[in-house]
């Protein structure tokens, strides 16, 4: 054991390490003359790790405690700002049904009328394209037989 030192069987200040010094902090084993004695670390040594091991464990669990109250609160701003979005997406969909009309003013009307319209001319539209593509499929499928029966 290369950490083993031969002393007389008490334990000097030398023998007591930095507690704060981590790198020189394994078991120091102190043989006594006759070898019949162990001691290990000094007890000063002991109850000073034990202290800052302590205040360790309080530290983090005061920085857990911290960390978690700032994830509930982000939650809860979370859920408030979902809440409010679900709420005028609620209104807006009933004011497109023309449900609830009679809180909004003439500007908010005429907008609401500009995008049903809007919304109207673009579904409108979607669906002549849809069949203006059929129909010229149709017809150079037609084509093709066409050409065929003429060979």
């Amino acid at each position: 054991m290369a950490a083993m030192e031969a002393s007389s069987s008490s334990v000097t200040k030398s023998d007591c390490i930095n507690p704060l010094d981590f790198s020189t902090a394994s078991n120091k084993i102190v043989f006594s003359s006759s070898a019949v004695d162990f001691l290990f670390l000094c007890h000063r040594l002991r109850a000073a790790r034990a202290e800052q091991v302590g205040k360790s464990y309080a530290q983090a669990g005061e920085l857990e405690k911290q960390l978690n109250e700032e994830t509930q609160r982000q939650q809860k701003l979370s859920d408030a700002k979902l809440k409010a979005k679900v709420e005028v997406s609620q209104r807006n969909q009933r004011h497109y049904m023309g449900e609830e009309l009679d809180s909004l003013n003439l500007k908010e009307l005429q907008s609401l009328e500009q995008q049903q319209l809007d919304s109207a001319l673009k579904h409108i539209r979607t669906r002549k394209n849809q069949l203006m593509f059929e129909s010229i499929s149709n017809l150079k499928k037609k084509v093709r037989l066409n050409s065929v029966n003429l060979i």
